[in-house]
């Protein structure tokens, strides 16, 4: 496949730098604009192929959400929440996805969302593969999506998204990903290898 899978990267960050990718472009600007008139939604379904780069949209998206200095709608990388996130992440963004070793993923790993989002002025939760939560996790979440906290986010990202409850969907505002094609794919590879790589 011309597309990277999410978690093959050549290199996450300088992939995340140069986010949006060539073929995320208007997901981006449909989320600043959103963003730029406060309108955001509480919670996002991030959905479409796999290896078109959502988690890292989503991951980028929310390091701009907690800089306090943003530059030309990109995160600053210098102010005290872009330096608090570091290799590990920013401690107010929660991220999950199936635990080693398991297929789904479990209420338990829900439930931290509610605990998580209450003790944080801002709460980024980003749920990767969502359509692995089982019927448990299923039912917390929505809980958790019909009584949004206030500046909390919840983007659920999917390759799967019909095997998430209607409920669930109608709850989210989509945000669709297609593959790039070979010819786009191709262009911007070229500018991520060099000359001595195979």
């Amino acid at each position: 496949s011309p597309a990277m899978s999410d978690s093959e990267t050549l290199d996450q960050a300088a992939l995340l730098a140069a986010i949006p990718l060539p073929w995320q472009t208007s997901q981006w600007q449909r989320l600043l604009k959103q963003y730029h008139k406060e309108q955001l939604a509480h919670a996002y379904l991030f959905s479409g192929a796999s290896g078109t780069g959502k988690t890292l949209l989503a991951q980028r998206f929310a390091d701009l959400l907690l800089c306090v200095a943003p530059e030309k709608d990109q995160p600053c990388g210098h102010c005290k929440h872009c330096q608090a996130g570091g290799k590990s992440g920013h401690p107010d963004i929660l991220q999950l996805a199936p635990e080693e070793g398991s297929r789904d993923i479990k209420v338990e790993q829900i439930r931290a969302i509610t605990d998580f989002t209450s003790r944080t002025s801002f709460a980024g939760n980003l749920v990767n593969a969502a359509h692995r939560m089982n019927i448990s996790a299923s039912n917390a979440l929505l809980k958790t999506l019909e009584e949004p906290g206030k500046k909390t986010y919840l983007i659920l990202i999917s390759d799967l998204p019909g095997y998430l409850s209607a409920t669930i969907r109608s709850r989210c505002q989509r945000v669709q990903f297609a593959a790039p094609g070979l010819r786009e794919s191709e262009a911007w590879l070229q500018t991520q290898i060099t000359a001595d790589v195979d």
